[in-house]
This record gives structure tokens, sequence and C-alpha cells, in this order.
């Protein structure tokens, strides 16, 4: 997790297999506009990452999806989407074992 403040635009920066993925979290009430995916888009590079994810709570707009369709590095998550994912990990036990056994941690990078 990235500063709260002068992160550059990314809030989380992930490695896994040797990947480097930035994530940008937007909590709006409406879809974010495909200017938000563009930036984040081109942070990619700034960061010399090989994937991006954006976490938007209410979704994208049509435009913002669209960009976004033919760039299988890109990932848009919604609220929706990361809890359907705990509800799935609560129901297969798989929280209970991470709490009680954590496995390997994922590196995150915190930029000055």
């Amino acid at each position: 997790v990235t500063k709260k403040t002068g992160d550059g635009g990314v809030d989380i920066i992930m490695y896994k297999d040797k990947l480097k993925y930035i994530v940008q979290c937007k909590h709006y009430q409406d879809p974010i506009p495909v200017a938000f995916m563009r930036e984040l888009n081109g942070l990619m590079d700034d960061f010399g990452a090989d994937g991006a994810v954006m976490v938007a709570s209410s979704g994208a707009t049509k435009d913002a999806r669209a960009f976004i369709s033919n760039k299988p590095y890109f990932t848009l998550l919604t609220l929706e989407d990361i809890m359907k994912a705990c509800n799935d990990l609560e129901t297969t036990g798989m929280i209970a074992e991470l709490i009680e056994k954590p496995v390997n941690k994922v590196p995150v990078y915190f930029p000055n």
C-alpha cells in the first residue's frame, strides 16, 4: 500500500510470480470514466509494471470498459467482485485457514 499523497496515482504495488502489478482504487457513487483507465494504463510504464488493476466500487462506464477490453494485462474489479471473492473464500473455509495458518505474504512495495 502506498502513502496517501505523492504516490504517483498508484495505491498498491504487488509482485506475483516475478511480475509487477499496480493497483488504483476509486470509491465513487457513479461508474468511473475512461480517463481513469487511461491514466492507470499510462502509469504502467512509469512504474515498470506488467499489469494493472483498477478497483472501482461502482464499476466503470461503457467507454472505460471498452478501453481495457483489448488489454489482457488490465483488470477491472468492482466492490461486488471483491465481496464475491471474499464470500467464496468464506464458503470454502479458506478465510479461516488463512487466518489460522498464514501463507507466504505477497511482497508489497512502499514508494518513498
